[in-house]
């Protein structure tokens, strides 16, 4: 039977899910490799498989900074999540992760500055701030010392 990245990607991130083992969480995120079937990406029958590789994908890459976020971890989780919101800049979870390791981590300005950012990277004018859920959601919780 061939080898298919694929399986191998799931794997190793069952197992990651399992461990709660940040060196696991870390072997399944090299394991992805880019877009599933690259050379097909016009086509409409590869569109929904390659959405769903890549959303597992970033949610492993939260939960990996999550699990590092427990461990005090918090300037690997700037990076995990900074690639995150790099991909997906509406991924409400990579953001709450942002703004609370940068919180943890004395950086609040940056924080703060998260939450007015709007996905093109644009400061919103004034004090309003970007939505972080759809109409009809309840925001996550407050993070204390952050501006509102």
């Amino acid at each position: 039977m061939p080898w298919l990245d694929t399986e191998a990607f799931d794997a190793a991130c069952r197992r990651a899910r399992q461990t709660r083992d940040s060196q696991d969480y870390r072997t399944a995120a090299e394991l992805y490799r880019g877009d599933l079937l690259p050379e097909d990406r016009f086509e409409d029958w590869a569109e929904g498989p390659r959405e769903a590789l890549r959303e597992r994908h970033l949610g492993l890459l939260v939960e990996y900074a999550d699990v590092l976020s427990a461990r005090g971890e918090h300037t690997q989780v700037v990076d995990i999540v900074g690639a995150v919101t790099a991909a997906d800049p509406f991924h409400e979870g990579a953001y709450r992760t942002l703004m609370t390791a940068l919180a943890a981590s004395a950086r609040r300005n940056e924080a703060g500055a998260t939450v007015r950012r709007p996905a093109r990277g644009r400061p919103l004018p004034g004090r309003g701030a970007a939505p972080l859920c759809r109409p009809g959601r309840r925001a996550g919780p407050r993070l204390p010392g952050l501006p509102r």
